[in-house]
């Protein structure tokens, strides 16, 4: 009688499996850093189309019955369950912040081998939130929906942190190049001279929001920090200004 029931609920489980496996969700998913994502409105609504019944529920801790579990070292954790014909199947995820680092309650820093002192915030319930509907998008994935999205899902984590933190890192370069410019220009230089540094060290391209690479952003930074604190432009001889000199040479020529 066992036996029965236990090959019974094999066959509902390989039919449950071979049914969601069979949907194709590409058309709804979303492409972030490399990493592919299906929201969980269409990850329930593509199932319950299915399986009417089905349910779910989030797991709760401690004696307040918390929607996570924390750790200080590890910081947080969500779970949900999900039903379907009776087989209920459990999932576990980490709260992540964008470059998928694990948050805490307290905002801290990491370094990688490029960047140094990259910021994760603390947890908010936002976070948890987010991190529950994910947890119910990866439980039904269990069940076969879009499964095969996870085929690589822990393969391109570290490649795109790095990418990330390397592209936030260049953003904030650029941004403190076109603070330090800005101060240049109010201190007398000339727009062109400070483009000229600009396109000096990034291949004849004077647009700050053209640099790509980090040592060409901390090349201009270095050389924008001697000009600012070398003597003020304004001491320098004055310029003609274009019409005075157009006039001069006109002169000239008579």
């Amino acid at each position: 009688m066992e036996q029965d029931i236990f090959s019974k609920l094999k066959d509902v489980a390989k039919e449950i499996f071979e049914t969601l496996f069979g949907i194709d969700v590409s058309n709804v998913t979303e492409k972030r850093k490399d990493l592919t994502y299906l929201s969980w409105s269409h990850a329930l609504s593509e199932t319950m189309k299915r399986y009417p019944d089905m349910s779910y529920k989030i797991r709760r801790f401690g004696p307040d019955e918390l929607p996570y579990q924390y750790d200080p070292v590890l910081g947080y954790m969500v779970s949900t369950e999900v039903t379907i014909r009776g087989i209920t199947k459990e999932m576990w995820l980490p709260v992540l912040d964008t470059n998928n680092k694990a948050m805490k309650s307290e905002p801290y820093t990491y370094d990688t081998k490029n960047v140094k002192g990259i910021k994760v915030e603390a947890a908010t319930y936002y976070d948890i939130n987010k991190a529950l509907m994910r947890c119910l998008v990866k439980n039904l994935a269990a069940f076969g929906l879009g499964m095969y999205i996870y085929n690589k899902d822990d393969l391109p984590e570290a490649a795109a942190e790095e990418e990330a933190a390397l592209a936030a890192a260049l953003a904030d370069a650029v941004k403190e190049i076109g603070d330090l410019g800005a101060q240049l220009i109010a201190k007398g230089y000339a727009k062109k001279d400070v483009y000229a540094v600009v396109a000096k060290h990034n291949n004849g391209e004077e647009k700050p929001a053209k640099i790509a690479d980090m040592d060409v952003a901390e090349a201009i930074k270095k050389e924008f920090g001697e000009m600012l604190a070398s003597e003020p432009a304004e001491d320098k001889p004055a310029r003609k200004p274009a019409a005075k000199k157009a006039a001069a040479k006109k002169g000239e020529d008579a």
